[in-house]
């Protein structure tokens, strides 16, 4: 019918033309249907859904797979078959306690990022305060020296410093990276909580999972430098050290140790007044205060406070254990060699080139060569044994309390 005249069906003879004003007409009538219809719709009181542009309907759907508001036609459609599809409403309360969740953990990475500033900071402390105590004592080492040994001072002091600088740093770069990350986590907690106060739910869910996601996945890595204070090596028998490479200019003497026979293990046997011993084999009878099982025997005088160094020569042996034990390390029964049990020792396995310090689990030693005598340094007030290839003196391992 034509919309100009109201006139019946146009005869087939009849040639059509395009009618601009009808069409005109047209797209009138229809926006003024549209702009009628949208307020009537919105009389619930909530605030307008927006419209899908190619549907002309209301977007009261969220598609969680392409993250966008879609209509019930797109739904339908096979571009979302199967595609995870909810109320929008439900949608944005859903994603609202996502970014709940998201600002807790933050917040709580926060937290941790602190804390972990903070045991740096410590650990600094302690750093410098050890460091500064080991350099007085290093001082009062060498005060009795002539000048020859004032450049062996000297080096040793470098050696400190140098190691301080190297854990300084390396504290310092961690610090500054746990403030990059606050830094980070501060800003993607102002993100979160200004995506927080968007009201309208299209425009709060619009790229909300990189704001969500964030950088939460990589809380594992706040943490401070697990800088252990291993600076003992510096609190050793330093004029023993000195006199090792100074023979003419010093003249320490390590302690002498006696063998206690009344501790040895019955498989073993003391040789003479020089302390040596070896394996025999047999059934023996068990005495008070000896190991029953095994090879083992104690320095016949304890120790009960000051500092002691004593050197033990290895000779031939193909395994070995020295070290220090507690008055109550048991006696009668197998049990392990390691500080829970009142031992403080390392292994050595002379055929396999493997020695050990007997921490739980064992700590692998590096030697460039094997041992033939070993120095062990006892400082009881300071809670350490330190053992010293006793022939040059390199440090090999300290247990500390």
């Amino acid at each position: 019918a034509c919309p100009l005249c109201g006139g019946g069906q146009l005869a087939s003879r009849t040639p059509l033309r395009d009618n601009p004003f009808a069409a005109s007409l047209v797209a009138s009538v229809r926006r003024l249907v549209q702009e009628v219809r949208r307020p009537a719709e919105g009389q619930g009181g909530g605030p307008l859904l927006p419209w899908c542009p190619e549907h002309d309907e209301r977007l009261k759907l969220f598609c969680q797979d392409d993250q966008r508001a879609i209509c019930l036609i797109c739904a339908m459609s096979i571009a979302h078959q199967h595609h995870t599809i909810r109320p929008i409403k439900e949608a944005a309360e859903l994603y609202r306690e996502k970014l709940q969740g998201a600002l807790d953990s933050r917040r709580k990475r926060l937290k941790e990022l602190g804390n972990a500033t903070d045991e740096d900071t410590e650990t600094l402390q302690k750093l410098k305060k050890r460091t500064s105590s080991l350099r007085a004592r290093i001082d009062a080492g060498f005060d009795g020296m002539q000048q020859f040994l004032s450049n062996e001072k000297l080096a040793l002091i470098t050696r400190l410093e140098e190691k301080e600088k190297a854990i300084t740093q390396e504290v310092e770069e961690n610090m500054k990276k746990l403030s990059d990350k606050s830094t980070s986590v501060n800003q993607e907690i102002i993100d979160i909580q200004q995506r927080q106060s968007v009201k309208e739910a299209d425009l709060l869910l619009q790229n909300v999972t990189p704001i969500v996601e964030g950088s939460d996945g990589e809380s594992g890595d706040v943490s401070s430098v697990p800088v252990h204070l291993t600076l003992e090596e510096f609190n050793g028998p330093l004029q023993y050290i000195v006199w090792k490479r100074m023979l003419m200019v010093l003249n320490p003497v390590p302690a002498a140790i006696t063998l206690d026979s009344q501790t040895e293990c019955r498989s073993l046997k003391l040789l003479g007044l020089d302390n040596q011993i070896k394996c025999q084999f047999g059934t023996f009878a068990f005495q008070r205060g000896q190991f029953a099982c095994q090879p083992s025997t104690l320095d016949s005088e304890g120790f009960t406070s000051g500092r002691h160094f004593w050197e033990v020569e290895l000779g031939n042996k193909a395994t070995w254990c020295l070290g220090v034990a507690s008055q109550s390390i048991p006696r009668k029964e197998n049990c392990k060699w390691e500080p829970a049990t009142g031992f403080w020792t390392i292994v050595g396995q002379v055929l396999s080139s493997q020695y050990k310090a007997m921490t739980t689990p064992p700590t692998p030693l590096t030697l460039t060569e094997g041992l033939k005598k070993v120095g062990i340094y006892l400082d009881y007030e300071q809670g350490q044994v330190s053992f010293y290839n006793a022939e040059d003196m390199p440090h090999l391992y300290t247990f500390t309390d």
